[in-house]
């Protein structure tokens, strides 16, 4: 069914609100997929936040020149649906849980991120990169690990001595060192001088000088 030349304007321009709203924009190649896998994967987007559109091909490219991105856009083949958000992360890791999921109906066509072109190798790529939480989480365990393993070793070694462990310091202080006592010094006497009295005159020789 044809649609009015009206009803292009106005397409196209939700198609173009969407892009100027979006950090990152997902090509979805989808084929054959059945109405049931398309609910499943709209509901799950939007909880995330993401918006998924469908448009005809000439519509959206029209929008996307009038963007102007660096870049060649990539190959468009088949049913094409714009996978959109405000995060820039979050179109490309959302879509590959159900590009996985749905690998028989779905796909990644290319995209835009950092407001350049992308192929679909490069949007893959991007959606490995984890999310910011994820990002929190693996930084607290790094953090934390050194201090869990040090906790349950403390825990062994009270098993081992049946006494409690005791609670982890989580600063260690620098010991403060005793002053070392200096060496007395050695007193060293001198030895002491003997002085003889000088020795008496025979009484004789006292006698005869007096004589003579």
């Amino acid at each position: 069914m044809a649609i009015t030349k009206q009803k292009k304007v106005e397409i196209t321009e939700k198609v173009s609100g969407i892009i100027k709203d979006s950090s990152t924009l997902v090509f979805a190649k989808f084929k054959g997929l059945p109405v049931s896998e398309q609910t499943e994967l709209r509901r799950a987007l939007r909880a995330a936040d993401v918006s998924y559109t469908v448009a005809k091909k000439t519509l959206v490219r029209r929008a996307l020149d009038a963007a102007k991105f660096e870049g060649t856009i990539p190959e468009l083949e088949g049913e094409i649906a714009l996978v959109s958000g405000r995060d820039e992360l979050a179109p490309a890791r959302e879509l590959a849980v159900f590009v996985k999921k749905f690998s028989e109906h779905l796909a990644f066509a290319g995209g835009v991120f950092g407001g350049k072109y992308m192929t679909a190798d490069e949007i893959k790529a991007i959606a490995a990169i984890p999310g910011m939480e994820t990002l929190r989480a693996m930084f607290a365990q790094v953090i934390n690990s050194p201090r869990q393993r040090f906790a349950v070793v403390l825990n062994e070694v009270a098993k081992v001595s049946g006494s409690a462990a005791p609670a982890p310091v989580e600063k260690a202080e620098a010991p403060v060192a005793e002053p070392v006592a200096e060496p007395a010094a050695e007193t060293v006497e001198a030895p002491a001088e003997t002085v003889e009295a000088p020795a008496e005159a025979p009484a004789e020789t006292e006698a005869s000088e007096q004589t003579s």
